[in-house]
């Protein structure tokens, strides 16, 4: 997170959990970053920096249904 920069390519994000998800007890350290609150902290610095990034987790609506509709555009983008 501390090395985003505006050259970064388009960036998807994707967790099986929504914010309000308990971060577990045993073995926090390593949830901290797989939670979905450290992508929406994530989400924040790349979208500051002018980085395209799409953020998915239940609940939200995204622009692409999932990973592979988001590779494949950007693909044909090129």
């Amino acid at each position: 997170i501390n090395h985003i920069s505006p050259d970064d390519p388009p960036v998807f994000m994707r967790y099986g959990m929504s914010p309000e998800a308990p971060i577990p007890t045993k073995n926090a350290q390593g949830w901290m970053i797989h939670h979905v609150n450290f992508g929406l902290a994530m989400k924040e610095k790349l979208e500051a920096a002018g980085v395209e990034v799409t953020l998915s987790y239940p609940g939200v609506e995204t622009r692409y249904k999932d990973e592979i509709e988001f590779l494949i555009a950007k693909l044909r983008a090129q």
